[in-house]
């Protein structure tokens, strides 16, 4: 173990003696509250900066800020009505905070990381939670107004006249609400930019390199599982038929959390006392090794005229990177296939495999199969696939390139599972489904069945699936053991005479058809849960690839690739591909789709998938012998904060006062060492120059980082054999 005291030696003279800084990082370490140090004092706000609580804080807002995502977007089926707000309208609304992210990441992540990253952090988490309480206002100031429904557009039954009870009224979108949402998704988003690139940063500077593939994944891996929370509560008020999404317990009390849990992070300080430990022990080593070098560079720095853009300078050599370029974009091609595909996943379901999955985004309405399939196993299965790569990774360390192999193995195997989706549909058909258009059968031709919700529906005499009970014909309803029989349908065996039978919802196909969705789905789900591991991986490889300075702008720098591409171009395709395949068309959506939407939807998302795989194996050629876990420790040294409170250094301006007292600082230094080095001469039976020789041999061969020289003339040498070690020029500021 190295003591702080050894760097200083006996026989150094003064004009080659050495600077200390040991009070240099000194004002990183600002816990709690700068307005009020005494309260600080007092609850001895200083024992809890250590990167377990940190994690633990961390990790429990993002489990709040994953439940809160997931509430907003459950209910939106529930605020969109209330609102009046359009299909299209609601789509882009819930997805918005991931466009902003893209917009702002670098601004947010640049200023932030300036400034002071956990009040930064902190403040912007309470900023969050202040807009989520402002959705309360207008949901408060405007009534629910219940509509006067039809019978048609309740139950989806045949009826033959538009009457008075029909009638709709149509109102104007609420714009004070739509206001609200927009400040909402705008504090959510950029909660979410320094939740990852200053949040990750700041964990990953404040913990053993060894240890952060876990560290790091933790709080990604309880926003995950906040996203399975929130989709329980946002059953609540639909369980309860309640209008109400914001003026609820659940809402408000996600609120109040997140303002608190972002309180405490604002009571972090700048950088974690275990490693202001290590950085003024690097920094002593360093100025030992590079005095007069160092010295000189610093004179040369201070001559220099400042830069005029340092986030000019970081981002060029971003886009020059070609390892975290190249993996960036192959992970964009990803996931643009993931999240459009879950975009529009429903209607792929529906037309492939003629299930009634409806509009609710929460899932409360889905069949029992996708309960438990997509509500249920899904979320858990992808924060677990995060924990235990973090655990694997970190206890193995195994290299960049096996990392990067390991991607590419990853993203052939999800497009593998999703060429399944390709040739995966039943064997049954829409009846009145005649050159890409579906027409109102016959049989059926009195009802009026504008705007239905495909529902569908087989009639027990002919087994002849119709897209809706009103495209059947029926005209009544009952529940019978759970399964809802339709009456009275015109539709039937013998179309001619209009003889009235029954239907069963559901298609005639419905035993083949659940089977094929389920297999559908189990692929959905084991493809996104070996998907999340390589998070894992692409985290690492992005933070090591770049100099440790621009690691929150390497994070931006893919947080905004990631928030753009996706959503706009990535998206705008798979709609176009949507609204082209449109054989029904409501008010404002499509009610079905032709067979071809599922086919380009397929293929289009097997692509991606190869793009980013190819992308993939473009990085393993690049990515070299990158150094992922650091060699360099607080454990490797004996010191504690106190120790460095006792080193003190001699000012460099050579006035005479300076100078004497200098001189008696090396004598008595010089005595101190004289006794220690006879006592250890008596006691191990060796001279003063076997000790300086043999030790400082064996601990240049033991610690060749370290380099630590017995005298100010060894310091000289040994500096100009190692250029590659120089100390940045604000590192010798003097704190005196």
């Amino acid at each position: 173990m190295i003591h702080p005291s050894e760097i200083l030696r006996a026989n150094s003279d003064g004009q080659s003696q050495f600077s200390a800084p040991v009070n240099r990082h000194r004002q990183n370490l600002d816990c709690g509250l700068s307005a009020a140090p005494w309260l600080t004092k007092k609850l001895s706000l200083k024992r809890f900066a250590t990167p377990a609580v940190f994690v633990t804080v961390f990790a429990c807002l993002g489990l709040l800020q994953g439940a809160l995502l997931s509430y907003f977007r459950g209910t939106s089926h529930i605020w969109t009505q209330h609102y009046y707000f359009s299909e299209t309208a609601m789509t882009w609304l819930i997805h918005l905070n991931e466009i902003i992210v893209g917009v702002f990441a670098f601004i947010i992540t640049h200023w932030g990381n300036k400034i002071h990253r956990p009040v930064w952090f902190g403040g912007m988490a309470m900023l969050q939670a202040i807009a989520c309480i402002t959705l309360v206002v207008p949901e408060v100031f405007e009534p629910h107004v219940e509509e006067l429904p039809s019978s048609s557009n309740v139950t989806n039954l045949c009826t033959r006249t538009t009457s008075l009870t029909t009638m709709v009224e149509f109102r104007e979108s609420n714009w004070v609400a739509l206001g609200a949402l927009i400040i909402f998704q705008l504090f959510f988003a950029f909660t979410s930019i320094v939740f990852y690139t200053l949040g990750i940063t700041y964990l990953d500077d404040n913990i053993e390199k060894e240890n952060a593939p876990i560290y790091l994944i933790i709080p990604l891996a309880t926003k995950i599982a906040g996203k399975q929370l929130g989709m329980y509560l946002s059953w609540i008020p639909t369980l309860f038929d309640s209008p109400n999404v914001f003026v609820t317990g659940m809402w408000l009390a996600l609120s109040v959390l997140i303002f608190i849990f972002g309180f405490l992070i604002v009571l972090f300080p700048h950088s974690l006392p275990i490693m202001l430990i290590e950085k003024e022990v690097v920094t002593l080593l360093n100025l030992a090794n590079n005095n007069r070098e160092a010295n000189q560079e610093n004179v040369d720095a201070q001559a220099e005229p400042p830069k005029k853009s340092r986030f000019l300078a970081s981002f060029l050599r971003l886009v020059k990177n070609p390892v975290l370029v190249v993996n960036t974009l192959a992970m964009v091609f990803m996931l643009t296939a993931l999240i459009n595909f879950e975009i529009y996943q429903n209607i792929f379901y529906q037309l492939r495999f003629f299930v009634n999955v409806g509009r609710d985004l929460s899932g409360y309405h889905d069949p029992l199969i996708a309960q438990i399939i997509m509500n249920i196993i899904k979320y858990p299965f992808i924060a677990i696939s995060l924990i235990a790569t973090g655990l694997i990774v970190a206890k193995t360390q195994p290299a960049a390139k096996s990392l990067a192999i390991f991607n590419v193995a990853i993203y052939i195997i999800a497009a593998l599972l999703y060429v399944s989706f390709v040739f995966s549909r039943c064997n049954d058909r829409i009846n009145r489904e005649f050159d890409g258009k579906l027409t109102i059968p016959l049989c059926s031709s009195h009802c009026i069945c504008k705007d239905i919700q495909f529902q569908p529906v087989c009639t027990t005499q002919g087994n002849v699936t119709y897209f809706s009970p009103c495209h059947a014909g029926c005209k009544t309803v009952e529940t019978i053991r759970g399964i809802e029989i339709f009456g009275n349908c015109t539709c039937g065996a013998n179309v001619i005479e209009r003889t009235e039978t029954t239907a069963v919802a559901g298609s005639c196909q419905k035993n083949n058809c659940d089977l094929y969705w389920a297999f559908a789905q189990v692929s959905s789900v084991m493809a996104s849960s070996i998907l999340a591991s390589t998070i894992v991986t692409n985290l690492m490889i992005n933070l090591r690839c770049v100099a440790s300075e621009d690691k929150h702008l390497a994070l931006a720098f893919e947080t905004t690739l990631l928030g753009i591409l996706p959503y706009i171009p990535g998206k705008l395709v798979y709609s176009a591909v949507a609204d082209s395949t449109c054989l029904a068309r409501g008010e404002d959506s499509c009610m079905f789709h032709s067979e071809s939407f599922g086919l380009f939807f397929s293929i289009i998302t097997v692509v991606l998938m190869a793009i980013s795989a190819i992308l993939a194996t473009v990085v393993i050629m690049f990515i070299g012998n990158l150094n992922l876990y650091g060699s360099t420790s607080a454990k490797d040294y004996d010191v504690t904060m106190e120790d460095m409170e006792e080193i003190r250094r001699p000012s460099t301006t050579n006035t005479p006062a300076r100078q004497n007292e200098n001189t008696n600082q090396n004598e008595t230094v010089s005595r101190d060492e004289d006794r220690r080095l006879m006592t250890n001469r008596d006691d191990n039976h060796i001279d003063d120059s076997e000790f300086t020789e043999t030790e400082t041999e064996q601990n240049s061969n033991q610690h060749p980082n370290r380099g630590i020289t017995s005298t100010n003339a060894d310091v000289h040498n040994e500096s100009t054999s190692n250029k590659n070690k120089k100390s940045t020029p604000d590192i010798l500021e003097s704190d005196f």
